[in-house]
């Protein structure tokens, strides 16, 4: 399952930086859907560190290769070796290659042999929310109305039954809360150290989280575009009616220890603190 955000729409030829050149470091945004990612990707392009994509993805990789009419066929399991060294350096600013990636395109680059490569020399942040229920609120409101933010008004129908808002609540929570434990699983079995940042943390301070993650990769951030961008943010809210209604009568119907407990107790490889993921520390 991929994210529906940014994206796909910065691969043309146009974006790239005028000098190409490797990067020495790297920004890597590992996330998941409807953790305020689109906007903090916006904040850190306009802050100077170029587009910043999902470039790891089967359809970015596909639209890459559209622009200069390539019949090479593309993978939608495997990262192409070739495409990754290709495309960090036309995306190299400030002599730091930053992307924001999902769990589904770091196994693109382990089953093509690449995560070293991909992650050599990378500063990773791990973007999650700590309130994993509200998470999976919005990503119902999103699927069940399509609409990712792409949109300047608030769309979708309201007419879903109880039943299946209370089934879609629940796949959706068990698949954030198997993505949250499969990006801990990558991260520990690869040996890699991380930095925590909750989403809402950078939602109540957007301009310093981004000076904080352009400190940690040692560039310098364009203070009169980040406050200028940050004045004008937008943050997409979906379908307060929808979501309302998740909250007052779906939430309080689903028993979420022994949900996600008994998912995951049997399996060693995804354990997770059911007590952290919900805020409760």
């Amino acid at each position: 399952m991929f994210s529906k955000s940014i994206g796909m729409a910065h691969m043309g030829v146009e974006h790239d930086v005028p000098d190409p050149a490797a990067p020495t470091r790297k920004l890597l945004i590992c996330t998941a859907p409807r953790t305020a990612s689109g906007s903090l990707s916006t904040l850190i392009r306009t802050g100077g560190l170029g587009q910043v994509s999902e470039y790891y993805s089967t359809l970015a990789e596909r639209r890459f290769r559209m622009r200069n009419n390539s019949r090479i066929p593309v993978s939608k399991s495997k990262l192409s070796a070739e495409y990754l060294r290709t495309i960090m350096p036309l995306r190299t600013a400030q002599g730091v290659f930053a992307a924001k990636i999902q769990h589904a395109h770091v196994k693109r680059a382990i089953r093509a042999g690449l995560a070293r490569e991909l992650f050599d020399g990378a500063d990773l942040v791990f973007l999650f929310r700590r309130d994993l229920s509200d998470q999976a609120v919005s990503y119902t409101v999103s699927i069940l109305t399509d609409n990712w933010g792409r949109q300047d008004k608030t769309a979708g129908s309201d007419g879903f039954s109880n039943a299946r808002l209370r089934r879609e609540y629940i796949r959706q929570l068990r698949y954030l809360a198997y993505e949250y434990a499969e990006w801990h699983t990558i991260f520990n079995s690869l040996g890699m150290t991380y930095t925590e940042l909750p989403s809402e943390q950078f939602v109540q301070q957007p301009a310093q989280t981004v000076r904080d993650l352009f400190q940690l990769v040692g560039a310098k951030v364009d203070e009169t575009a980040l406050t200028e961008a940050v004045a004008n943010m937008q943050r997409y809210t979906g379908n307060q009616q929808l979501k309302q209604r998740l909250r007052e009568v779906i939430v309080p119907s689903v028993d979420h220890h022994e949900l996600l407990q008994t998912r995951y107790a049997p399996a060693d490889r995804l354990r997770l603190s059911v007590r952290n993921m919900f805020g409760l520390f």
